[in-house]
């Protein structure tokens, strides 16, 4: 798989330019890395499970970037996720940063690895973790680490499908989810019963990896809703919101889902579960196409 092929299925999202990348080397594709220049001199670097391999002073300068974007962000950084001293939090996750033309980190975002064993086999998980930008950044930039490390994964995947999930008590968050990935459990759109491989996903993330998105003791799993409960307690309090104060969808059967099957006060979150495949990549692309028209 190389990394034109990956150019090339991706389109030109945020507006790569290949003949910068070509000059000035700017794009890098490797089982552990994967870098790319985007427009306005801005630079995306993805790596993969850094906790592993990355030498200390690099990690370093990693986790202060990520705490960097949480400080002005959320004006506090809290003690959970990649925050948290030590290399384990970085052994499981692909890391995402977006730069600016000065070095300066402006948005980030992490995917946890998960292997499930579903209906005998055991499948990897891909778990979406924070999406946090600068907030002096336009609104692209959650767009650009939000898709580019789960078309990454893909690649090194050999473009094989896998699962995604997510938890978020964030309505646009949850829109854009159901909008960009196939087979998607709950969706605004769609009503209908979860398929057994999706309720048994879900059931193994919030009894075994719950505390990695903000799943407490006293979380609660509804099998009907996938809401989970008392998500934003001790560590993870910083990150609660308000109903006033979360995203809203462009649709507004986004927001009342939210607010029918959600506990703001309480501190739920929505969890969804879907697939990446190519058609993912191939939707993005037509879709560049048919917008820049």
């Amino acid at each position: 798989m190389s990394s034109h092929m990956l150019l090339a299925l991706l389109g030109r999202p945020d507006s790569v330019q290949p003949d910068t990348v070509e000059r000035k080397l700017l794009l890098r594709f490797s089982p552990r890395e994967f870098g790319v220049g985007l427009s306005s001199g801005r630079r995306l670097r993805c790596f993969r499970f850094p906790g592993r391999w990355m030498a200390g002073s690099e990690l370093d300068r990693l986790r202060e970037d990520v705490r960097a974007v949480a400080l002005a962000r959320l004006g506090t950084v809290p003690e959970y996720g990649v925050f948290l001293p030590g290399r384990a939090p970085w052994c499981n996750r692909v890391v995402t940063c977006l730069y600016d033309r000065d070095g300066r980190a402006i948005a980030f975002s992490t995917v946890m690895a998960y292997a499930l064993p579903v209906d005998g086999r055991v499948h990897q998980v891909f778990q979406l973790g924070l999406v946090v930008s600068d907030g002096r950044s336009r609104q692209s930039t959650i767009g650009s680490v939000y898709f580019w490390p789960l078309a990454y994964i893909l690649a090194l995947r050999g473009f094989r499908q896998y699962w995604v999930a997510s938890a978020t008590m964030i309505p646009n968050i949850v829109g854009i989810f159901a909008d960009a990935f196939v087979d998607v459990f709950p969706h605004y759109r769609r009503r209908r019963r979860p398929s057994p491989a999706v309720l048994a996903i879900a059931r193994l993330l919030v009894s075994r990896h719950g505390a990695e998105f903000a799943a407490g003791p006293e979380s609660r799993f509804d099998e009907e809703t996938f809401a989970v409960s008392d998500g934003y307690i001790a560590a993870a309090a910083p990150l609660h919101k308000t109903w006033d104060q979360v995203a809203k969808h462009a649709d507004p059967r986004c927001n009342e889902l939210c607010r029918r099957v959600l506990d703001y006060q309480r501190g739920d979150d929505l969890l969804q579960i879907g697939r990446v495949n190519l058609g993912l990549l191939l939707r993005r692309t037509i879709g560049g196409v048919e917008k820049r028209r």
